[in-house]
């Protein structure tokens, strides 16, 4: 396949293009371009991972799980902190290939480099803490005590609009308890994702304990989600795809599943909030990554008395966005990742435009050195309603829906219409009122006055159609740890 010429390729001569197997970088056909959403070009190509490639993987991971897991902890803990450090180390070579195959501005990929790093370094602190109980016993004759051991291979699958961040997420944690890793990247950015394998590599991983395959949706996927020596999947993506994984999964019994799909996260402005700030923080956020971001508030609902002035100091911001390529340091939103992101985007202003709402801006524009189309200027829709297609599914893109609510009862109401339940967000001063709210919010990440919903040391995980399962924090290690009750006949107690 022909590969047209792009800066990157010069500028990165440790670039990766081929699967990780068993320990092996193999060779393959290059048939997964990766393009660069600027301008189209092609960064690279890929090889697949072939049908060959995912039985040695799997084959592999299962042969390293008892050897991975009585590697002491402290060790693996060891190995985790070497990751982070590597990672903040080639940090701009890493977010240069990130902003390259996503898009986004340079800073932005910086962030999630930093990000990245912050899931090995907390990682490496569980690792030694993984421990059992002793529980209270109903005889003085017997003692009751669990351990835990790691779950065994592991499935994750990434998408592709953090494609350093969803990895280093998902396989930080098992990694450090002790389970081997199969990764499937998004085929449409895997080249962070092999980066860091290479990284990970390097700093002494045992072959066979991490494989990566980037490859698309097909027969070799599905052998994956079929075998039964693979125990554990964890999933980032979209609701569709989720539940078609899931279903792969029905028949087995003895798979763990954990999933984030997506979300349509609401922000709410009370009537005593400080609207000013709500709206520049929110104005920030929401084109962070233009738009494509699964915690993006993608509803905004203003108390009525404060509806005029938000939209106004909202209006501001927004036209201070400076959309280009990713390598023009003034650029504060780059493109969208795809024709289909772009194509999608427009039918969802479109839908809501024919329904009655109001929109400011949202028009494609051609930035200096950028591809017409996939850029687009940030959209306000005014005075959304449940009954538009932006109310009801994941725009995923620069479009900021705005609304009254009469009251705070309609205004959760809003929130809490749609089966997503990933973020939302509440603004407010009266923090009694913020606290009820809160409760009444049917969703696993709540930010409060802010809008930031992803720490290494919390849990993230969503309600309802957003998902199942909690990744990061303490109560991220529970899906990578059986635990084993063992109840012990100690004798009667002394006399």
């Amino acid at each position: 396949m022909a590969v047209d010429t792009h800066p990157l390729q010069s500028q990165l001569p440790k670039l990766v293009t081929r699967p990780l197997v068993a320990g092996r970088w193999v060779d393959g056909r290059p048939d997964l371009p990766v393009r660069d959403p600027t301008t189209g070009g092609c960064i690279a190509s890929v090889s697949s991972a072939t049908e060959e490639d995912v039985a040695a993987a799997i084959a592999a991971g299962h042969t390293a799980e008892r050897a991975w897991r009585t590697v002491p902890a402290v060790e693996r803990a060891s190995l985790c902190a070497t990751i982070a450090d590597q990672l903040q180390s080639n940090s701009a070579d890493i977010a240069t290939i990130i902003s390259s195959e996503v898009g986004k501005p340079l800073a932005e990929s910086v962030a999630e480099v930093e990000v990245s790093s912050s899931f090995f370094r907390w990682a490496s602190g569980q690792a030694p803490r993984a421990a059992g109980k002793v529980l209270a016993s109903p005889s003085p004759s017997l003692a009751l005590s669990t351990t835990v051991s790691p779950v065994g291979l592991v499935l994750a699958i990434t998408p592709w609009n953090f494609p350093l961040a969803m990895v280093a997420r998902k396989i930080a944690m098992p990694l450090a308890l002790g389970c081997p890793i199969i990764l499937k990247p998004s085929e449409q950015a895997p080249l962070a994702a092999l980066f860091l394998a290479k990284l990970i590599q390097d700093a002494g991983l045992p072959d066979g304990v991490l494989s990566v395959l980037p490859m698309g949706p097909g027969t070799a996927t599905a052998r994956l989600l079929a075998d039964e020596r693979v125990r554990h999947v964890s999933f980032t993506g979209s609701a569709t795809t989720g539940k078609r994984i899931h279903a792969l999964l029905a028949g087995r019994s003895s798979v763990g599943w954990s999933a984030e799909l997506g979300g349509n996260a609401p922000l709410l402005v009370l009537h005593d909030a400080d609207v000013e700030r709500a709206a520049a923080v929110t104005a920030i956020v929401k084109f962070r990554n233009a738009g494509q971001t699964c915690v993006a508030p993608n509803r905004i609902i203003v108390a009525d008395s404060s509806y005029e002035r938000f939209v106004e100091a909202f209006s501001v911001v927004v036209k201070q966005t400076v959309v280009g390529p990713w390598r023009d340091p003034a650029a504060t939103m780059g493109p969208l990742k795809s024709d289909e992101r772009a194509a999608s985007v427009r039918g969802h202003l479109d839908d809501a435009e024919l329904k009655g709402a109001r929109i400011i801006g949202g028009a494609p524009c051609s930035p200096v050195g950028g591809q017409s189309g996939r850029f687009v200027d940030p959209a306000i829709v005014l005075d959304w309603t449940p009954d538009m297609l932006l109310a009801q599914e994941e725009t995923f893109g620069p479009v900021a829906p705005i609304c009254r609510g009469k009251s705070v009862g309609e205004m959760v109401e809003l929130a809490n219409m749609t089966n997503y339940g990933l973020a939302a967000y509440v603004f407010g001063s009266d923090l009694g009122l913020v606290t009820h709210v809160v409760d009444a919010l049917e969703y696993g990440v709540i930010g409060v006055n802010q809008l930031a919903s992803t720490f290494a040391n919390a849990p993230i995980g969503g309600w309802r159609g957003s998902g199942s399962g909690i990744e990061s924090g303490i109560e991220g290690t529970d899906q990578y740890l059986r635990p084993k009750l063992v109840a012990t006949d100690v004798g009667p107690p002394l006399a």
